[in-house]
């Protein structure tokens, strides 16, 4: 398959390339300790169980982890407490849907541990996360996301 890009004039005359098509390349399951050990739990699970999935945004590696817990409070709780883990807070505010209504709640923040900026957000009961390198990338999968 083949990775299209667009290209667009940035503001300092240069062209920018802007990813099109995002491709899963990995899933996998795991547990946040750490969440857990705060009294997090995800629907059916006695821990904090989180999935993510692998994307390769045109060459560059993008994750996306995400979990469901019990109710939209449960989810904003953790989306709160991974707030107060970043080192800084870039963006926060309300998740809208395509016609403006709030959905959720959404961020974009620097872990500690981490040199690149991470998107997340709430919709209902899902709480989900995309990190990697490029935040032009994360934003443009968030967008796919539709909710």
């Amino acid at each position: 398959m083949t990775v299209r890009q667009a290209h667009s004039e940035a503001a300092d005359g240069k062209t920018a390339k802007k990813c099109e098509q995002f491709l899963r390349i990995s899933a996998a399951e795991m547990t946040d300790a750490d969440a857990t050990k705060a009294g997090f739990r995800t629907v059916g699970s006695s821990v904090t169980h989180l999935g993510a999935t692998g994307v390769d945004a045109c060459g560059e590696r993008l994750t996306v982890q995400y979990a469901e817990f019990s109710s939209p409070e449960d989810a904003k709780r953790y989306f709160d407490w991974n707030v107060s883990r970043a080192s800084k807070v870039l963006v926060q505010g309300d998740k809208t849907d395509s016609k403006g209504k709030k959905v959720g709640y959404r961020a974009e923040i620097v872990l500690q541990d981490q040199k690149g900026s991470d998107v997340m957000w709430t919709s209902g009961p899902t709480f989900r996360m995309i990190f990697g390198r490029s935040l032009k990338d994360e934003l443009e999968l968030e967008k796919r996301y539709g909710d």
